[in-house]
């Protein structure tokens, strides 16, 4: 009777732990297996049917054509996602084995983890989220050898910096950029001096420090592309001191050289400018002079041009008077006064009457005529 009793109760526990698995959101027999698992069943899959066994017997079969309904695809919670991620991390790293955290998890946060594999050595694992009844793939949320590396986070730092040591060696110009691009790959990356990995920090040896600071100024050297000793050396100058003799010169000009080339020439032959540094500088171009060569630089596109070496008309950089309408109009002549006739006195004036006629003519009438008088 007790067998009978108990026989009932636990076709209906599975029947119930069933109806719960099909509320989650899962995309793949293999995650709906993962939840089974959570919840203490083996799952299999034969011929059309899926087969739930508990204690070693088989407790339910269903078709498997019936899983095909089941199956939600949907895009994955990304936001709980990375909190799951930010989890798995903090408490691996308080936790000595894999089984101290898949306790830890279920405890506190209702997380499961199944893993897939030898025991000893798991290949995969699935997350199944209890509290939104999220399934995730565990390989988007953590690679499986960070989740089981148990390693303290003072190793870890040095495995970084025997990492970053290793990426110097194979190639002594990286650039931090670079360098970050294959450090995130392991959760890890570089900022003003310091390696971050996992919400810690410390700080990078000095030697690596000043290596990319060089690194990173030899990369903005080159990145305008030189391809004379005299574009490095004003390139280096302006690099705060750049080491010239790692910079690497190009064998070809850019594409984009020529075209500016091209528009230059268009600004020099323009007279009607009179300004033309003026007009370079709205174009994107300081001008520079440098040991005897004047370049155009954009460093906006990444452009230096040695104009002395182009065969550019230097001349038209030095400033230019305008010459305004007001001032290209003639010179009017000054309105002429007429001369003031005056009477002769009654008391026999006539030869001084006579001087001041001569004087008055002389003045006004002979010079105005022949426009000596006139000031140019």
């Amino acid at each position: 009777m007790i067998d009978k009793i108990l026989g009932t109760d636990r076709k209906n526990k599975v029947k119930q732990d069933f109806e719960a698995a099909k509320q989650y959101t899962f995309n793949s027999f293999a995650q709906f297996k993962a939840i089974m698992t959570s919840m203490g069943y083996e799952t299999y899959q034969k011929d059309d049917t899926v087969y739930i066994k508990q204690g070693g017997s088989v407790k339910m079969k269903v078709p498997s054509a019936d899983f095909n309904a089941l199956y939600k695809y949907g895009e994955t919670d990304r936001k709980r996602a990375r909190q799951i991620r930010g989890i798995l991390k903090k408490y691996r790293d308080i936790c000595a084995n894999k089984e101290e955290l898949k306790t830890e998890l279920k405890k506190k946060f209702g997380i499961d983890i199944v893993f897939f594999g030898r025991k000893d050595e798991p290949f995969g694992y699935i997350v199944v989220d209890h509290s939104t009844k999220a399934v995730f793939h565990g390989a988007r949320i953590l690679a499986i050898n960070e989740l089981l590396d148990f390693s303290t986070p003072q190793e870890r730092f040095d495995r970084i910096d025997s990492f970053i040591d290793s990426l110097f060696t194979e190639n002594p110009k990286i650039t931090q950029y670079d360098l970050n691009s294959k450090l995130m790959k392991q959760g890890a990356f570089i900022k003003n001096g310091t390696v971050h990995f996992n919400g810690e920090t410390r700080q990078l040896q000095q030697f690596m420090i000043d290596a990319l600071t060089r690194n990173n100024r030899i990369q903005w050297v080159e990145s305008f592309h030189p391809k004379t000793e005299e574009e490095v050396n004003l390139l280096c100058r302006l690099g705060k001191g750049t080491p010239s003799d790692l910079i690497s010169l190009v064998k070809e000009r850019p594409g984009e050289y020529n075209s500016a080339i091209t528009s230059l020439r268009e600004l020099f032959d323009d007279t009607t400018i009179t300004n033309l540094r003026s007009r370079l500088r709205e174009e994107g171009y300081i001008v520079k002079e440098d040991e005897g060569n004047t370049f155009a630089i954009d460093f906006n596109r990444k452009l230096i041009i040695n104009l002395t070496a182009e065969g550019f008309d230097l001349n038209r950089l030095k400033w230019q008077r305008t010459i305004t309408l007001q001032e290209k109009k003639p010179n009017r002549k000054p309105q002429q006064s007429k001369p003031s006739i005056r009477k002769p006195h009654i008391d026999g004036g006539g030869s001084s009457s006579e001087k001041r006629e001569w004087e008055v003519g002389s003045q006004g009438y002979d010079r105005v005529d022949d426009g000596s008088s006139l000031k140019m």
